[in-house]
């Protein structure tokens, strides 16, 4: 008996099946040979006649290929600077100025975790990190140690950074360091 496969239309001969193993040995056209359960066998395969499986192999249709018109290089990149117009946001600007501050130092690694979070190492030891909130507040992660007097912090539970405070302005960022 030949059964024809539902996704892609391979037709397959059923050689051997097994009742204790629940598994059915199938042959395609090409002489190719595979075990499958019987549960994917009743779910992927249905039971065709001879006469069928021909017409079907002869009632596919061709596919007409659509004509493209060639476009020049100039056009494609007008289109995408048209499409992608990038908005620069005050946040955008705090974080650029931050990195680029930490990055001229010597000795000092910037690393952004996403767009709008650093952490800042020198010599290999967190010294700081920050998160630039939206209108371009700053929060910054330190220790007690780093921060000028007058700076009021909030204690947090965190080994390297203990300190956090909100709201900081860039301008004093800069004069820690």
């Amino acid at each position: 008996m030949k059964y024809q496969n539902r996704r892609n239309g391979k037709v397959v001969k059923v050689v051997e099946q097994n009742e204790k193993f629940k598994t059915v040995i199938i042959e395609f056209e090409d002489g190719k040979t595979q075990n499958i359960t019987t549960s994917t066998f009743k779910r992927w395969y249905k039971k065709v006649e001879e006469e069928v499986v021909e017409q079907v192999v002869e009632e596919q249709p061709v596919e007409e290929a659509e004509v493209v018109k060639p476009v020049s290089i100039a056009e494609c990149e007008k289109e995408e600077s048209e499409e992608q117009q990038v908005v620069i946001t005050a946040r955008d600007e705090v974080v650029k100025e931050l990195v680029d501050y930490f990055q001229v130092m010597e000795g000092v690694t910037v690393r952004m975790w996403n767009p709008y979070y650093a952490a800042v190492k020198v010599n290999g030891k967190p010294v700081l990190e920050f998160r630039v909130l939206k209108k371009g507040t700053v929060t910054l992660y330190t220790k007690e140690s780093y921060l000028p007097e007058g700076v009021d912090f909030t204690a947090i539970n965190n080994y390297y950074l203990p300190c956090v405070v909100k709201g900081i302005d860039k301008n004093t960022i800069k004069k820690i360091f």
